[in-house]
């Protein structure tokens, strides 16, 4: 029976998972990228562990057909190259997909993580009874997608698209990665809420139960929603802020499309109590176009899943469609 891999290749580790046709997972299994010994030594680990994998599943009946990833960044997807990844930075301008189909001789294929979550959400998860919706990652930063007609959104193919985290929703706001200020990922992610909590108590805040951790210098999105739950005043302020900006990302974004669902995932979607009530009501303040009642904001259900089960869906879908596979470098 054939099945292929999906691959979430992550800054520190790599989630992989055998899907069948039907989507059932056969098999999954994590390693550790390592990307800062080398472009070369990094896909040379991955194929010997995508080998052994294809060995493996060759004892039960099963032949790997071909590879899916999704990797964060910039991705020239129909060129099989990462652009730009901000957590895989020694593989920035490196032929990934391309490579990976040279040395196994299987098509190989790749998207930007965001986009392989949107694909695993719409093929298993919160996704199926969705024709349109725009899907969020909140983590380190914040990622995104739009299906529409069922089908992800894919743009002139410039290597990136729904890039919602760097939409700007407070023009004066905090400094971003990117350079520019006020953008959505500065203030909805774990970078944001990690930074807003120590440049408040830096600024003289200390009535926060923050404060211990702030000196300890294990501040994170966990501390920081476990203090809002327990009525932390700076905390609470965080994810007010944090749902407020979300909203206006997401109204702006339904405004635009003329769509009413959204579907939120990401690690610190964990702490979805914390903002939601503020993303709703928010909605609700903004926008004079769509009827609050209509709107549907929801979380993903796959879970750390999703990425990896979405890129062998990807693979799934695009073995019939050649002109998308990688090139192999004839040189």
């Amino acid at each position: 029976m054939d099945c292929v891999i999906g691959l979430d290749v992550g800054g520190t580790f790599i989630k992989g998972a055998v899907v069948d046709g039907d989507g059932s997972v056969l098999h999954e299994f994590r390693m550790d990228t390592r990307v800062s010994e080398g472009p070369e030594n990094f896909v040379s680990r991955l194929c010997a562990k995508l080998d052994d994998i294809r060995k493996k599943m060759g004892t039960t009946g099963h032949k790997v057909v071909a590879v899916g990833m999704g990797v964060a960044g910039k991705i020239l997807q129909r060129e099989g190259k990462i652009v730009f990844s901000p957590n895989l930075i020694p593989l920035n301008g490196y032929p990934l997909a391309s490579e990976l189909q040279k040395r196994l001789d299987i098509p190989a294929f790749m998207d930007n993580d965001a986009n392989a979550f949107g694909i695993g959400e719409s093929w298993k998860g919160a996704g199926r009874d969705h024709e349109n919706w725009l899907g969020i990652t909140l983590g380190t930063g914040v990622g995104g997608v739009l299906i529409l007609n069922d089908n992800r959104w894919n743009g002139d193919d410039i290597g990136f698209v729904a890039e919602i985290g760097h939409t700007i929703v407070y023009p004066d706001g905090p400094l971003c990665n990117c350079g520019k200020k006020g953008c959505l990922e500065a203030i909805a992610s774990a970078t944001g809420l990690v930074r807003g909590a120590k440049e408040a108590i830096e600024k003289g805040e200390r009535d926060t139960e923050l404060h211990e951790a702030w000196k300890n210098n294990t501040l994170d999105p966990v501390i920081i929603s476990r203090a809002a739950e327990r009525g932390d005043r700076l905390a609470n302020c965080l994810f007010d802020r944090f749902g407020n900006a979300l909203g206006i990302a997401i109204s702006n974004t339904f405004n635009l499309l003329g769509i009413t669902t959204c579907i939120i995932g990401g690690g610190v979607s964990e702490a979805w109590p914390r903002f939601i009530g503020r993303v709703m009501a928010t909605i609700g303040e903004v926008n004079s176009m769509i009827d609050p009642d209509s709107v549907t904001v929801k979380r993903a259900t796959l879970g750390n899943r999703a990425a990896a089960l979405g890129a062998a869906r990807l693979a799934w879908s695009e073995l019939d469609r050649p002109w998308a596979r990688p090139q192999k470098d004839e040189g």
